[in-house]
């Protein structure tokens, strides 16, 4: 690359005004820039905007988001295995997990009252379906769920 050469950076579009030891210095719209050659390497403005970079990082982030959920929800599935019950992804993971144990002596009051308990909402760490009583009551205060395992 010689002096001049329009570079696109992680911080947007960028010239080149000077290169010294596989450095690069670089002039953007709001100062100076000191990069590895490595680090601006894989971006080039003659065939990728700034915009389809970050689309193909959203892409990944978001592949990568898919993968942890099937995992998690494998996992889920194995616990609930090894327990003895169905895996049921719409209830509270922790719920699902306890109630295994307890003996069910009214049946028709347990679905009455599982009928009327609001949906779980993921919790935004892993995604694990979270109820009230597993959440963790500061974040809630936020509108925020985090469950507490």
């Amino acid at each position: 690359m010689q002096p001049g050469h329009v570079v696109a950076t992680p911080y947007g579009f960028g010239t080149l005004t000077n290169t010294r030891d596989n450095v690069h210095e670089l002039r953007l719209p709001f100062g100076r820039l000191y990069a590895h050659r490595s680090s601006i390497e894989g971006y080039s403005p003659d065939h990728e905007t700034l915009e389809d970079i970050n689309a193909k990082k959203a892409m990944k982030l978001n592949e990568a988001y898919e993968a942890l959920e099937t995992m998690r929800r494998a996992n889920f599935e194995l616990k609930c295995q090894e327990i003895g019950i169905s895996a049921n992804h719409h209830e509270c993971s922790t719920c699902v997990v306890e109630e295994a144990g307890k003996e069910i002596r009214f049946p028709r009051i347990n679905k009455f009252v599982k009928d009327q308990k609001s949906k779980p909402i993921p919790c935004l760490a892993c995604a694990t379906p979270t109820c009230i009583k597993h959440s963790s009551e500061s974040f809630r205060l936020e509108n925020i769920t985090v469950c507490n395992s």
